[in-house]
């Protein structure tokens, strides 16, 4: 990690205002509690203005005087920089104040302002200065999240898991400082692990130094305040209601005004809680373990006396009744622990759930299994599994049986061992809801195989709404996959949205699969049916529902769909960003089959965006990774293989191939992905001839599957109106390559005919198709032989490519482009590679006979091609 200045982000509007002030003379004063930054903008607005002014930079304290202003040139123009002004002595505060009324003197300072036992009453002439107008006060808060997003992202080189960030952002809250001081002490001590190209948060980060930092505050607390603080350290959120009725009025009003504790409204009640989570976190890792153990007996007293109302109200009792200790074993300490596992908080449902497997109870056994598969650890759940024995009940035995069938499936990799355990679970069962769970998961494991005919088999007499919510809702996962994969989509739709109504309705119940995984499968089935806006829209909601909560499961999955959905509509640079986020995330979760899946997708979009050594990486990583089971994508995994033999210029095999791949997809009953992968026949200028095909893949449901039918079609019969029609239909699902591929077949085709005005007319509209796709090249419309390529000469750069390519074919080291470009040198480096592969060389010596314009020239001359005649 980079040890100079870090990027300044998130502060555009505040400097601007300050700015706006300063241009005409008038002076400023920047005001915000400690940490956000406020030194930094003054220093950025400083080296701003030093051009044109004399600069004096100034940090206060009670022993600076007069002699700041001497020697100042006040016929010239100043501008008086003064950090913490709150720390001047009242009479040079006085004295300043003057200078600033009559304008001779031009300011900008800093001020603190958040409360606190250590903080410095603002002098009474500063506080003149803004209340009377006389200077400008712009006050700064913490950075946004998606400022503070970029700050990590900008530091840490590589991708930040999203899980991480979302962690970072819930302890530092946006204070810059807090941000620094997290980042810098995690890297250095491991708790922010780099693997596989990804940053992820391995251990809870935290800071000495900040520490320090905050623990005097904490010290500084009077006996009154401690009374108050350090319950809601431990507890927090404690409801109003509690402290109100345990302390006194003058306590909790002395807290509330050390600037550590502050009373939120949440939902219907009002919270206690510590005014920033770093205060928290801080407050309980410097208490002992008595004084823990003793105020959490003090807060099972107050909350005796007040009814529990929320959901979270048991978790929160049962967690201090267990670190109070001595605590009995009692169902609501389960209860809790699965609340806290379905919350994301998967640490907290171990530390419950463990101690209540003490008395050897299967459920809680099932919660610390589950956590550590959520926490990537599959490996603890197997073994913990395999000790597990003699349990009683019919629910036991089948939630065991499922529950070892799913960790030896997806984390093991053992599809045989899984198939063997719920198989012997149903014969242990008698008939009834808990034989009919477990089919229910058998139904499911089919689909992931790939085996749709028996998932369909399995599930279809499960899908019925006078069965148990249970047994719906999981075979609806079965049988919504299989049925969007066999071409009804529509129905796979309509399943997915009631099986998300019914089981949110059952959240919390142990052994359920998260309901956002009917919100995947609608997501999934929309795009196969070509309801792509729809598709995106759904899947960008999961996605940023997943992260938020802390849910890696969900965020691979939404970012796997999501990725999906894009490369349908052309947008294969922001497709390929979410594939890598899943592969990355399901590596993490060491899930290798869907991670499969993602890698696929990461390879697919790269390969179609000409990244060819991008595509090769990816290639690399699908085979270091190795088989799994779960092969309900596999035709995917196969096709990808098809696109990067495309990527390398070997057409002929591209098509063969996908030849191959999709004659096996509808062997199998997969209508949608074998559509998909016979329609990149025809892409790549190949042909489709087997009717009975196109006719399946016509009749399939959907806007999607009936226009890659037409596409097949037009080149079986070499119709450029077919294609032209085609291309309509994918324009108006929104999949624009699709789209601009078809117009330009079209006009090929009209062309050789010598139907000029068709001609020109389908190479407008494939323009216009290109354009909206924002993309800058696609190897698709390049390699395909009767197709006029996405550019003249097959390559576009981007702007920031070909001005370092430029640079570098005139001899300019690496270290010159970065200075002058105001780049890293690893920045130079890469782009340069990426234009190494597009034009198929190997140094930037072979780049002196290359055309390196502009992407604007480039596309304003290939869209005057694609409007004129062939």
């Amino acid at each position: 990690m980079d040890s100079g200045p870090w990027p300044f982000v998130g502060r555009d509007e505040v400097v601007d205002a300050c700015r706006r002030d300063l241009d005409r003379d008038r002076s400023v004063l920047i005001a915000g509690p400690g940490g956000v930054g406020k030194t930094r903008v003054a220093r950025e607005l400083a080296d701003h203005y030093e051009a044109t002014r004399t600069v004096v930079r100034v940090v206060a304290s009670l022993t600076t005087g007069a002699s700041m202003f001497h020697g100042l040139d006040l016929n010239q123009p100043v501008l008086l920089v003064i950090d913490d002004i709150q720390m001047l002595d009242a009479d040079i505060a006085s004295v300043l104040a003057t200078m600033v009324v009559s304008k001779d003197l031009v300011v900008l300072a800093t001020m603190r302002t958040e409360p606190g036992p250590s903080l410095r009453e603002v002098p009474a002439p500063v506080t003149v200065l803004w209340k009377d107008d006389h200077i400008a006060r712009i006050d700064v808060g913490p950075l946004e999240r998606n400022a503070q997003d970029e700050l990590v992202t900008s530091v840490l080189p590589g991708r930040v898991d999203r899980t991480a960030l979302r962690r970072l952002w819930g302890l530092t809250k946006g204070s810059p400082l807090f941000v620094s001081e997290l980042l810098r002490s995690s890297v250095a001590d491991g708790a922010l692990e780099h693997r596989d190209g990804t940053w992820y948060l391995v251990a809870d980060p935290h800071s000495n130094r900040l520490d320090e930092l905050i623990a005097s505050r904490v010290d500084d607390l009077v006996a009154e305040q401690r009374h108050v603080v350090d319950p809601v350290a431990v507890g927090e959120p404690l409801p109003f209601v509690l402290l109100r009725d345990a302390v006194s009025a003058a306590e909790l009003d002395a807290a509330e005004r050390s600037g550590l504790i502050e009373v939120v409204a949440d939902s219907m009640r009002r919270d206690v809680r510590m005014a920033h989570p770093m205060f928290g976190d801080v407050a309980r890792r410097r208490m002992t373990a008595s004084r823990s153990s003793l105020l959490h007996r003090e807060l099972l007293s107050m909350i005796e006396r007040t009814p529990l109302r929320r959901r979270d109200d048991i978790v929160r009792a049962s967690t201090w009744q267990l670190r109070a200790g001595g605590t009995p074993v009692t169902d609501d300490m389960v209860l809790a622990a699965r609340r806290a596992l379905y919350d994301r908080d998967e640490w907290l449902a171990i530390e419950l759930a463990s101690h209540a497997m003490s008395s050897r109870r299967v459920d809680a056994a099932i919660v610390v299994c589950q956590a550590f598969v959520g926490l990537g650890q599959p490996e603890r759940a197997a073994r913990l599994l395999a000790e597990l024995g003699g349990e009683t009940s019919d629910a036991d035995r089948a939630m065991l049986g499922i529950q070892r069938a799913v960790t030896s499936f997806w984390a093991l990799g053992d599809a045989s061992t899984a198939d063997r355990q719920l198989r012997d679970a149903e014969l242990e069962v008698p008939a009834g809801a808990w034989r009919d769970e477990i089919r229910s998961e058998r139904a499911v494991i089919a689909a992931m195989r790939g085996r749709l005919s028996e998932a369909l088999d399995l599930s279809d007499d499960l899908i019925d709404e006078t069965r148990p919510i249970r047994v719906y809702v999981t075979a609806a996962i079965a049988a919504g996959v299989a049925r969007a994969l066999d071409g009804r989509s529509e129905d796979a739709m309509a399943l997915a949205a009631r099986a998300f109504e019914l089981g949110s309705a059952v959240t919390s119940e142990l052994g359920m699969s998260d309901p956002g995984i009917h919100l995947v499968a609608q997501a999934l089935a929309s795009s196969e049916a070509g309801e792509l806006t729809a598709s995106e829209e759904l899947a960008r909601l999961a996605h940023a529902v997943s992260v938020e909560q802390g849910h890696r499961n969900g965020q691979a999955y939404c970012s796997l769909v999501l990725g999906r959905t894009l490369l349908l509509r052309g947008r294969a640079a922001e497709a390929a960003t979410f594939f890598a986020e899943s592969a990355a995330t399901f590596g993490w979760l060491h899930s290798r089959g869907p991670q499969r899946w993602a890698l696929a997708g990461a390879l697919q979009a790269s390969a179609l965006s000409g990244a060819v050594g991008e595509a090769e990486r990816w290639w690399e990583d699908l085979c270091r990774l190795g088989d799994h089971p779960a092969q309900m994508m596999g035709i995917e995994v196969e096709r990808a293989g098809a696109w990067l033999l495309a990527a390398r210029r070997d057409v002929d095999g591209a098509i063969s191939r996908l030849g191959r791949i999709a004659e096996d997809a509808f062997d199998v009953g997969a209508v949608s992905l074998g559509g998909a992968v016979a329609h990149d026949v025809v892409r790549l200028g190949g042909v489709w001839r087997q009717s009975d095909v196109i006719e399946r893949l016509g009749a399939a449901q959907g806007r999607l599957a009936p226009a890659r039918a037409m596409a097949l079609e037009a080149a079986r019969s070499d119709d450029p109106l077919g294609f032209e029609t085609a291309g309509e239909h994918f324009a108006a699902i929104g999949a624009d390559l699709f789209a601009c591929e078809a117009f330009q077949r079209s006009s090929t085709l009209s062309a050789r005919r010598g139907l000029t005005r068709d001609a020109a007319r389908a190479r407008r509209r494939a323009a216009e198709a290109f354009r909206r796709t924002g993309e800058e090249w696609f190897c698709s419309l390049a390699l395909a032989p009767e197709s006029a390529g996405g550019s003249v000469d097959g390559v576009v750069l981007t702007h920031r490519e070909s001005a370092i390519a430029q640079r570098a074919a005139q001899g300019r080291s690496n270290r010159d482009i970065a200075d002058e470009l105001g780049v890293s040198v690893r920045t130079v480096e890469n782009h340069l590679q990426r234009v190494y592969e597009k034009f198929g060389v190997t140094g930037r010596r072979d780049l002196a006979g290359v055309d390196l314009r502009q992407p604007r020239d480039r596309r304003r001359r290939e869209a005057a091609r694609l409007a004129s005649p062939a």
